[in-house]
This record gives C-alpha cells, sequence and structure tokens, in this order.
C-alpha cells in the first residue's frame, strides 16, 4: 500500500512514500491454513473489500478460507478480504500471556483494545480444557453490540466479532456465558424494548454456528425478568438459567447445550417471602451452581440480612429445606467488630461455585455501618466498614468458618494507604472460582477515594477516585500468597468488572476492563499433579492433602485426558511417557489400576515409582511394570501386572505381587 506509480482508476487504495497507507496486518505466522500468512487485522483496510466474483473465476481451492465446499467459510463479513486471510474465518493465535505462580502482579493481554469505544461488563467461562468464551457490550470493529471472542487452552484469542444473538428489536444488557467440555457455549441476556423486557439465550457450538434457529425466550413472557439472569454449565452440558421475575420469585429453567429444552416452561426455585423477606440477588453475579451429576444449588439473599442457599436434585427438586450460610447479626468471624458500635449491617454482593465433589462455595460482602470508633490519634464518626469473606458448604458435614478474604472501611477521616490519603476502600462485585483440586480464588473491585490534599498554601490536589481488579488465592482456608492488584499492564487508573475462570489444571483467567479495552490475566497455581519437561506424570502430595490418589484416563471428545480421583485435567493422556507419585503421612489409597498401555500409550518401560509416604497404606499397581515403596507404616501393596519391584520398608507389610515376574522386598518388620 505504498505504491508509488500513477494509480490506475480501478477502486484500488494507493499511498505514496510521503503518506504510506498501513495495512494494519498481523506479523507472517500460522493462523490455521496451510502455509504461512498475514492475519488481516479488525481495522484493517483490507477487510470486506476484496471481490467475491474472484472466488468463482479462480476457484482459490485450499487456501487459508478453505476450500470450495465452505464457502460460507470464505465469506464472513459484508464481502471477501484482499488476501489469503480472511477476516473470522479462524482463530489467531497470540503469544500466550505469562503464567504466574504464588501469584504476583504481571502483565495480561488484550482481549479487544478499542481505546476510542467504550467496553463494559466482561464475562469469562471456562471449561476444564482450558477453553474459554468472553462475552461482553462494547463499540467495536463491527459496530455496537454484544462481543464474543474465544480463548484456547494455549491462548489462541479469535479476533472481535459480533455475536449472533438472532435479536435486532430489544437492547441487550446483562450477558453471562456458560461453556461445555465440548467447548459448546451459551449466551444469556436481558432483552428490553417496547415496555417489557425477557430473559433469552442462544447456543453456539464451537466454531460459533448457533444451535438454536432462532434465540430462546427463557422466561416466556410472563415471567418476565426484573433484572438480570446468571447461567451455568457443567461438562457434560447441562445448562441452568436463573433469574428474578417481577413477582419477586427466584426462577430456574433448564436445558443442554446439544438443543433440548428440559423445562417447558418456567419454575419457581424460591417463591418471595418464602422465608419472611423479600428475595434479593446480585445482579452482576451467578444466584445457581450445577454439579457434574446434575444436581445444583440456588443462592439468594433475603433483603440484604441474610443469604441462603438451597440445594436441588438434577430433575429440578428441592433435596431439603435451604440453609443460611451469612447473616447480617453474624459476628462471630469478625473479631476486630465491636456489636455495640453497629447501627446497621447488610449482606450483599454475594456469588456461588461448586467444588469437584459438587459442594458450594459461597462468597459475600458484610458491611457493617458503625457509630463511633476510636482510631489512634482520631476519632471517626459515622464511620462503616466491609469484610468480604467466603465459605463451603457440605450438606453431610456442613458448613466451614467463614474466611476474611480482605477488609474495607469508609472514614470520616482520612488514613494512609502506600502514601495516599485514603478516605474510602469500597469492596465491589466478588467473584468466585474453584479448581479441581480446590483452591479457590476470589477477584473482586477494589475503589478508593482520597481527600482533599494541599502540599502547600494554595496547592489543592483535589479528591480523586480510582479502581483496582483484586484477586487473591486460598487452598481451604489458608491464603496462597499475597492479595494482587491488576491493571493488566496498563497505566490505567481505572480497572473494573472484574470476571474469573478456572480450568482443570489450575489456570485461573481473570477477566476485566481498563483503559476501555477488554483485558484477560491469566495465572497459574501450585498443583499436586503436572506434566513435567520429560513427559512424567507427577503427583507431589507429601503435605497429605489427599487421602486417596487414584489415576486414570477419561475421554473428552476425541481425545483421551488424565482423570485425577476422578477428576479430568487437561493434561492428554498420550503425552505421559512416566509416573511418579509421591504420598504423605496419611493412611493413603493409591490406586494406578486404570493404567494400562492401552489408556496410556506413551509410557515408557519401568517409567512408574510410587512413593507411598508414612501412614498404613493401600497400594493398587499399574498393569505395567511398577517400583512401588511403602515406606514406614504397616502397607498393603498389590503389584497387579507386569515384573513389578515391591518394598515394603517399615511396618508389618502386606505383599502381592499378582501376575509377573515381581521381586518382593519384605523390608523390617512382619
Amino acid at each position: 500500500m505504498g505504491f508509488t506509480n500513477d494509480p490506475l482508476v480501478d477502486g484500488n487504495l494507493v499511498g505514496t512514500l510521503g503518506s504510506k497507507i498501513d495495512p494494519l496486518l498481523a506479523p507472517l505466522g500460522d493462523y490455521g491454513g496451510v502455509t504461512a500468512t498475514h492475519a488481516v487485522l479488525p481495522d484493517s483496510l483490507a477487510r470486506d473489500t476484496g471481490s467475491n466474483d474472484v472466488i468463482a473465476t479462480f476457484g482459490l481451492d485450499g487456501d487459508q478460507r478453505g476450500d470450495s465446499t465452505t464457502l460460507a467459510q470464505r465469506l464472513v463479513g459484508e464481502a471477501a478480504d484482499i488476501g489469503a486471510f480472511e477476516y473470522g474465518a479462524v482463530v489467531i493465535d497470540v503469544t500466550a500471556p505469562e503464567e504466574v505462580t504464588n501469584p504476583s502482579a504481571g502483565a495480561g493481554f488484550q482481549v479487544y483494545a478499542n481505546p476510542g469505544d467504550e467496553q463494559s461488563s466482561p464475562w469469562i467461562a471456562t471449561n476444564a480444557k482450558g477453553q474459554s468464551v468472553i462475552v461482553w457490550n462494547g463499540d467495536g470493529p463491527e459496530g455496537a453490540g454484544v462481543y464474543v471472542q474465544l480463548i484456547s487452552a494455549n491462548g489462541g484469542v479469535s479476533v472481535p466479532r459480533l455475536a449472533d444473538l438472532g435479536q435486532t428489536s430489544l437492547t441487550p444488557s446483562h450477558l453471562q456465558s456458560a461453556i461445555d467440555e465440548q467447548g459448546n457455549y451459551a449466551i444469556i441476556w436481558r432483552g428490553s424494548g417496547g415496555g417489557s423486557s425477557d430473559i433469552y439465550m442462544r447456543r453456539y457450538r464451537p466454531d460459533g454456528a448457533p444451535v438454536d434457529a432462532l434465540p430462546l425466550n427463557v422466561s416466556l413472557g410472563t415471567d418476565k425478568g426484573s433484572g438480570a439472569a446468571s447461567v451455568v454449565s457443567n461438562a457434560g452440558g447441562r445448562l441452568l438459567v436463573t433469574w428474578l421475575n417481577q413477582a419477586g420469585d427466584l426462577m430456574f429453567r433448564r436445558y443442554a447445550m446439544s438443543g433440548l429444552s428440559l423445562d417447558g416452561a418456567p419454575r419457581v426455585g424460591v417463591a418471595n417471602n418464602a422465608y419472611g423477606g423479600s428475595v434479593t440477588l446480585n445482579t452482576s453475579r451467578r444466584y445457581a451452581a450445577i454439579a457434574s451429576d446434575g444436581e445444583f444449588y440456588l443462592m439468594w439473599g433475603l433483603s440484604t440480612a441474610r443469604l441462603y442457599v438451597q440445594k436441588f436434585s438434577a430433575s429440578g427438586g428441592a433435596m431439603g429445606p435451604a440453609t443460611e450460610v451469612a447473616a447480617w447479626d453474624d459476628y462471630e468471624y469478625v473479631t476486630d467488630v465491636d456489636p455495640a458500635h453497629v447501627s446497621s449491617a447488610r449482606i450483599y454482593g454475594h456469588d456461588i461455585v461448586v467444588d469437584s465433589e459438587g459442594n458450594p462455595i459461597v462468597s459475600w460482602d458484610h458491611k457493617f455501618e458503625l457509630d463511633t470508633v476510636s482510631e489512634p490519634g482520631m476519632t471517626i464518626t459515622e464511620d462503616s466498614t466491609d469484610r468480604l469473606a467466603f465459605r463451603q458448604w457440605n450438606p453431610d458435614a456442613g458448613l466451614t468458618t467463614p474466611v476474611i478474604v480482605n477488609d474495607g472501611y469508609d472514614f470520616s477521616a482520612y488514613t494512609d494507604v502506600d502514601g495516599d490519603r485514603i478516605s474510602s476502600l469500597n469492596l465491589n462485585n466478588p467473584g468466585l472460582a474453584v479448581d479441581a483440586f480446590g483452591q479457590i480464588g476470589v477477584a473482586w473491585e477494589q475503589q478508593y477515594i482520597d481527600v482533599n490534599v494541599v502540599e502547600y498554601e494554595g496547592d489543592d490536589t483535589g479528591q480523586g477516585t480510582w479502581r483496582d481488579i483484586v484477586v487473591r488465592w486460598f487452598d481451604g482456608d489458608s491464603p496462597i500468597g499475597a492479595a494482587t492488584a491488576s491493571r493488566f499492564g496498563t497505566v490505567a487508573t481505572d480497572a473494573f468488572a472484574p470476571s474469573l475462570a478456572v480450568d482443570a489444571t489450575g489456570r485461573f483467567l481473570l477477566a476485566g476492563v481498563a483503559e476501555n479495552s477488554v483485558h484477560v490475566q491469566r495465572y497459574a497455581l501450585p498443583q499436586p499433579i503436572l506434566l513435567d519437561a520429560e513427559g512424567v506424570l507427577r503427583v507431589d502430595d507429601a503435605s497429605g492433602r489427599f487421602s486417596d490418589i487414584v489415576i486414570g484416563a477419561q475421554f473428552s471428545g476425541a481425545d483421551s485426558f488424565v482423570a485425577f480421583n476422578g477428576v479430568l485435567t487437561g493434561i492428554r493422556a498420550a503425552d505421559v511417557a512416566g509416573i511418579q507419585i509421591t504420598a504423605g503421612p496419611n493412611d493413603n489409597r493409591i490406586d494406578l489400576s486404570r493404567v494400562t498401555t492401552t489408556t496410556f500409550p506413551g509410557l515408557a518401560i519401568n517409567s512408574i515409582l510410587v512413593l507411598a509416604g508414612a501412614g498404613d497404606d493401600v497400594v493398587f499397581g499399574s498393569q505395567l511394570v511398577d517400583v512401588i515403596n511403602g515406606e514406614a507404616g504397616d502397607d498393603r501393596i498389590f503389584g497387579n501386572d507386569g515384573a513389578d519391584q515391591l518394598l515394603g520398608e517399615d511396618g508389618n507389610d502386606t505383599l502381592s505381587g499378582l501376575e509377573g515376574g515381581d521381586t518382593i522386598y519384605g523390608g523390617a518388620g512382619d
């Protein structure tokens, strides 16, 4: 586009040496075709300015856009693009974000950057394999509307496209998304217009093609949403949509990603005033969580005074009464708040997820309005303080003690925060995610409000406000590292609208808005199971966190992945060349009986080692050659097939080689 000869009168865009035209192309790379190309970027003048006649005239079979049987793939947009690449037809791989162990601040990567136009309310959902879908409202290269992008497990990001909602007469708002193990996804929204509003949903295949011919009216007109809706899914593609109707009832309706509707009409989950007050929801978070077996939990507030969770069967029937998980007058876990000085309190900002065992984890913000509190050197009047907290609920074992994530405050006098004189620190929009091993992430919006500061006479810096997105991780009730503030590597003074998701291998994806652009930042937490650079599957549980260590493989789509204690990981079984297990001091059950040459075809000879640790362990070997060391404790070791080496070590051990030419060492003890 810097051609300097006289242009022919043919519609070409021609620059000069002094006024070159930037074609806005990505670097030469592999963008899904048979040869390297330059991908067209969103604002490139090459986009939608080619000739459709060229396709018919020259065939173009086998080019970057597909072959002659996939004409629809070639034509994405109003017309063909100039060149071999068609914008929106394939995923563009970008440099993967840095994965941070022991989380600390790091640069994120931009999902969509357009500082001139406003983007708002991104929502990200991730499946166990690390495939993610993110949706948001914005003004971008295709105009204003709802945008969708897909993120692959290795960091590949598709170009931003307007989502095909199949609806133009209503204004969409309050977006959420969900994704299943196969990469099928769903988008829900509240459609408003003409004096009415309803909850809508459309489902999509991994390539973005709609499953539904038209968007589904979830609330069916008779139960029009009085606010936002929430959607959640499980690995098998079961979908659950929940919302609050105009009568104040918490409604739900069940679907499947495949296109089925499991409920013919909306169903009442919790009737308004059923628990003595109005049902309230956090309109920016989830109201439900669904387990792998289809059982689900509904969560709601009671007039901002109490927070409840209720369990439902896979068919939608209530399984017992609701459980109170938080209350405005619960001071037991907030030891630094004197109830005598509390004038009022409220519970709000709640979110819910389920762990790998199907048990719910709930977060909330607990705000206390205080009368008078004395601090060193000042007296604070009409102060308020926040406690962001979460707790877990096992329907059989009960509630765990609430864990405080962070504190907020609102002083009538100022305090000092990292050198800034802050009068308020507000906590908003807390969101949850939990990985397959029970490690919990909590992300929230943290707003700072300073006071007028006079550095010298006549100089008043004024009052300012800025926001960070803050994320913190926990292993049970124990923090993992410190809270981390993120502005996604930008110089923005405003980062907001956090959304947090996680895959099975502990990669947390944090989405948000900064500098009018949508960003995603990825964090990786230490995991008990990983595949090292040599292909050895390592299970390190020396601390004794797990009583069971069961290794197997399960299919997800066309590929087989390692399963740890029945939970699918993102590790391909075919990539495993060896297995090494280090167990802790507990009484462990270690089971490798599902490890065969069929389920793990890449395993090398003599590549399996088990160190059972102290404790009275039961160990079942694989169908291959194992080296099993019972270590201390009264162990029972069963070698299974293969020429195994079984070492009882200390303790009164029982060793059985079973099939194969085994070598058995009893060690000390009987």
